[in-house]
């Protein structure tokens, strides 16, 4: 299969079939990971009865011990030979477990006792978690493989991404709305919920297969696997480590931890926010507001990618991230019945929420070429599962700290007849929405600005890469 074809300038261009191709394989982590996000919280403390605190917990750990399979993941990839290349066989062959783990996360049997509670979600989350490192670690590191200039990676992530919000709109807009239509009756109760969620998970998990495989299909890899020295525990983690030696990847990923702290907990809390402090309980609500902020993300892709186009990736996710912060402050004042500012707001939401989809991951290409250009050594799977293992910490961190804080605030289970909260609950729910991710995002920031891997530089790191592979 033709990787690329040329333009009148001299410049790849890839075809739509790796374009489409590669972008369809994020439909099953982004269907996987937008449900987990927006749900499985909620799934867990509200149909299931599980204390907050609790779930938190066991969420934290599940992703600590994940993150640490991600460097594994990253090295194993690198080092694979395969007739198929080093990262596909991986997405052929790890798919259906992939399914099979996110069924049974919503699969899981409603207990009593916090001991017990703990050790089913630990034990399915973390089988689940595992299953997704398998697929996601490979797949993100095709990036750099399958595209080699800056402007091709934004428009293969922007692409990627695409498919991305698309999965976001069907979990987000579909995912109550299956539930309630699989539920036995008309206004079902939490057991019934229960089986709605089953189904449901049940049939994202095929999407999920049939996605990756579509990706196999549709992509193939120009790099093979290098000789590098037998595997060794304490060279790994020297070598792993060795990341942080480069200066623009240690900025990317602090502002990346930061910025995914904010965005998890506005994904994690909203629910609560609109059932309890908005009073808007019904699927149609939740349907219509997860569904509106991930429409405008979609739409506003491309303007975002025009717009770094004349500012650079940078500058334009500094006012992407800061367009967030500001859009998130009126919801501290929202009331119930104030549905039209609420939508205004989610929609102002969205268009920063686009540029996060769309800036971090297009730039992290990039800054895995300053070592190769030092070094000659291409380890995009290393830095990948470095990157995916911060990320996880990172959101593990905000479901630890949402449940923590929920259950310190007093939050009722439904179970004991509640239909409102406490006032301390309210007032902490509002806080993790607002100014707990405006905090974060202002921290990342930071990191952000002092960001230096600049357009002109990285077009002297693809030269010298070159001039060594010619020499070679």
């Amino acid at each position: 299969m033709t990787q690329s074809s040329k333009i009148n300038d001299g410049h790849p261009v890839l075809s739509w079939r790796v374009l489409v191709g590669y972008g369809v394989g994020d439909f099953a982590h982004s269907l996987a990971f937008t449900t987990n996000a927006l749900f499985l919280m909620f799934f867990a403390t509200e149909i299931l009865h599980y204390s907050p605190a609790v779930v938190g917990t066991a969420l934290l750990c599940c992703k600590l011990l994940d993150a640490l399979t991600d460097p594994l993941m990253g090295e194993l990839s690198d080092r694979t030979q395969h007739p198929m290349g080093r990262k596909r066989p991986y997405l052929l062959w790890g798919a259906l477990p992939l399914g099979l783990s996110f069924f049974l996360l919503y699969a899981m049997p409603r207990v009593e006792g916090a001991i017990w509670q703990f050790a089913v979600m630990s034990v399915v989350g973390s089988f689940h978690f595992l299953c997704y490192t398998v697929c996601n670690i490979p797949y993100t590191s095709m990036t750099a493989d399958l595209a080699d200039e800056p402007k091709q990676r934004t428009q293969l992530t922007g692409v990627r991404y695409v498919f991305s919000i698309l999965a976001s709109i069907v979990s987000a807009v579909g995912t109550m709305q299956l539930v309630v239509a699989f539920a036995p009756s008309a206004n079902p109760s939490s057991t019934e919920m229960a089986q709605g969620f089953r189904w449901t998970a049940a049939l994202f998990g095929v999407l999920m297969v049939l996605s990756l495989w579509l990706t196999v299909w549709g992509t193939r890899e120009r790099y093979r696997a290098q000789k590098r020295s037998p595997f060794a525990w304490s060279v790994w983690w020297r070598s792993y480590l060795r990341v942080f030696q480069n200066h623009p990847f240690r900025q990317l990923a602090i502002m990346y931890m930061f910025h995914t702290v904010a965005m998890t907990l506005l994904g994690t809390v909203i629910l609560y926010f609109l059932k309890y402090n908005l009073m808007m309980p019904s699927s149609d609500d939740s349907s219509l507001v997860l569904g509106g902020m991930t429409i405008v993300a979609l739409l506003c892709l491309y303007p975002w990618y025009k717009v770094s186009e004349r500012w650079g990736k940078r500058n334009s996710y500094i006012v992407g991230s800061m367009w967030i912060a500001f859009a998130m402050i009126p919801l501290w004042w929202l009331q119930p019945g104030q549905k039209t500012s609420l939508l205004l707001q989610i929609v102002l939401i969205g268009i920063g929420f686009s540029s996060f989809n769309l800036f971090p991951n297009s730039m992290l290409p990039d800054v895995v070429e300053v070592e190769q250009a030092e070094t000659g050594e291409r380890r995009e799977g290393t830095y990948y599962g470095m990157w995916v293992l911060l990320e996880k910490i990172a959101r593990g961190f905000a479901l630890f700290l949402s449940g923590w804080a929920l259950q310190w605030a007093g939050f009722v289970s439904v179970k004991q007849g509640q239909t409102t909260q406490p006032p301390d609950v309210l007032v902490t729910i509002v806080w993790l929405l607002v100014w707990v991710p405006i905090a974060f995002l202002l921290l990342g920031n930071v990191f952000l600005y002092r960001f230096n891997l600049t357009a002109e530089r990285h077009r002297e790191l693809r030269e010298a890469i070159r001039q060594q592979n010619d020499n070679s």
